[in-house]
């Protein structure tokens, strides 16, 4: 082999190391990171594909000026076998998150320097032939490592081109207009809170948590206390609302598109013609839909009016849906570095690129403002007859400080955001009084699954001692709030028989075709249904 075709495969083989928790999100056959992006594709795989092809260059170029032995070869090797190390580690990280010793992490920026600089005085002060005998050894482990760095750059590619079409906006659908049915029934807001927990809400409230808006809402309707929910995660439980069909798991194809899989009819594609949105269409009831975390433009574009959706997704290595290609090429270079904060400050103040994906909690409030301007459009869109609404909260973490009554990035609790829901409420409720909506509009607020206390966060570093005593150390309560208030409703009702979450499709079927007009319909049908 060549010099040049050696030093290539050599920092091919060296790339695919110390990159490939930059790669791995975007060729995981689960494909979640394509499934979740909410933004431009190029701003996904276009800063990862240039990180690979830069880093790939600077290294075989640097190996090409350091043939003969001296001081740069022996500073470039040091670099090269200290880095190894910390990248195999980080890449073990990220295949087995949960089997790795909680101690064994990548050493600090400042302790590479420090090892790098004894390493290069005591190989430049004691030259031996070893030394060359660990480079020759390295280069044949690091050219066949290229083998694998050939085949991630190809599967790399490909998903960029299966993805290539994803979040381009539908071609337009001429408007329903409300005729039949829906002319003549009540508006349906169907209003999706998520994590939204009834023990919490109602049965076992935190001491000093106000909630004037639920507390209302529950006064003049019918409030679900045992319901069953469809799953424990909104990437199944939320499509499985809208079919009103099992699903026990799902996964993405390179597309983006949804892929479901049931005991009873295995994987298959998400059929938005088998959903309570065509059979609103069916029943001509216009549609307006605004959520969070799923794409559901991507999900539902022939049965939907009118649809926006957002998720700034953060995947591991760091790239936000909703920076640009500079930010998220600058992203990745943020996290190797690993000083966070004091290259951010540098690129904001000096350059005016702020990294968007180094703060979840940012990107959790852009998501909440964004979804909650979008849905108060849509409530004041009164040619929607059926309107869905799925907003990011009370989900942890906590993005509201409820004694301020403001957002906030600093400390946060799952009541703080229950704190916010209710705010939120309240903003829904006002706007529909002022539009006079609120008394002839049936309203469904519901969580699409419980907290999930132990099941989830009590493992997470983020659990705080007020979550620990507001869920009574910790047991997980499955049951998510679901209340339901009917056109014109008046009193305060209860359905304490058990209720599966799945049947809510049939529920707002019912809603629709006015089988249920009254709390005595609501709970005769609930009874009947079973």
């Amino acid at each position: 082999m060549g010099n040049a075709l050696r030093a290539i495969a050599i920092a091919l083989g060296y790339t695919t190391l110390a990159l490939a928790w930059l790669v791995e999100p975007l060729i995981n056959p689960r494909h979640d990171a394509i499934y979740h992006w909410s933004g431009d594709v190029s701003a996904l795989f276009g800063p990862v594909v240039v990180m690979v092809l830069l880093l790939w260059a600077l290294v075989a170029l640097a190996l090409l000026t350091a043939q003969r032995p001296g001081f740069w070869r022996t500073a470039e090797w040091a670099a090269l076998l200290l880095t190894v190390p910390t990248a195999i580690i980080r890449d073990a990280q990220l295949i087995w998150p949960n089997v790795l010793p909680a101690w064994l992490h990548p050493p600090r920026m400042w302790v590479m320097a420090a090892a790098w600089l004894l390493l290069v005085v005591l190989w430049w002060r004691f030259p031996s032939k070893r030394g060359e005998q660990v480079i020759d050894f390295a280069s044949t482990v690091l050219s066949f490592t290229a083998l694998s760095g050939l085949l991630f750059m190809g599967q790399l590619l490909w998903c960029w081109w299966q993805a290539r079409g994803l979040n381009t906006s539908p071609p337009p659908r001429s408007e329903l207009s409300a005729t039949g049915a829906a002319s003549q029934s009540p508006r349906i807001i169907w209003i999706v809170l998520d994590e939204l927990s009834y023990q919490q809400l109602y049965e076992r409230r935190y001491p000093d948590l106000a909630l004037p808006a639920f507390d209302s809402l529950a006064a003049e309707s019918t409030v679900f206390t045992h319901v069953i929910p469809t799953a424990n995660f909104t990437e199944m439980a939320i499509p499985a609302l809208l079919s009103g069909a099992p699903i026990d798991h799902v996964r993405s194809t390179a597309r983006g598109q949804l892929l479901v899989y049931s005991k009873r009819s295995g994987w298959k594609l998400f059929d938005e013609r088998n959903t309570v949105f065509q059979d609103a269409e069916n029943f001509g009831y216009p549609t307006d839909l605004v959520g969070w975390y799923n794409p559901y433009c991507r999900m539902l574009p022939a049965v939907l009016e009118r649809c926006y959706w957002t998720d700034d997704y953060t995947d591991s290595n760091g790239l936000a849906a909703d920076g640009t290609f500079e930010s998220n090429l600058l992203t990745p270079v943020s996290s190797m570095l690993g000083r966070h904060d004091t290259l951010r400050h540098v690129l904001d103040r000096i350059f005016g690129i702020e990294i968007r994906g180094s703060n979840s909690v940012k990107l959790h409030i852009l998501d909440y403002q964004n979804l909650s301007k979008e849905g108060d459009m849509a409530l004041l869109d009164r040619s929607a007859a059926l309107t869905f609404l799925h907003l990011p909260i009370p989900h942890p973490g906590g993005i509201y400080d409820r004694k301020t009554a403001t957002l906030t990035t600093g400390y946060s609790t799952y009541m703080d955001n229950l704190a916010l829901a209710d705010s939120y409420l309240a903003q829904v409720r006002s706007l529909l009084e002022k539009t006079g909506q609120w008394d002839s509009s049936t309203v469904i607020v519901m969580g699409d699954h419980g907290w999930r206390t132990s099941l989830l966060w009590k493992t997470l570093p983020g659990w705080t001692s007020d979550e620990e005593k507001a869920s009574a150390d910790g047991p997980f309560d499955d049951r998510p709030a679901y209340i339901v208030k009917l056109a014109g409703q008046r009193t305060n009702e209860r359905i304490d028989h058990p209720f599966k979450a799945i049947r809510t499709r049939k529920l707002v079927d019912a809603l629709m075709k006015q089988e249920i007009q009254t709390p005595a319909d609501l709970e005769s049908w609930v009874a009947q249904t079973d």
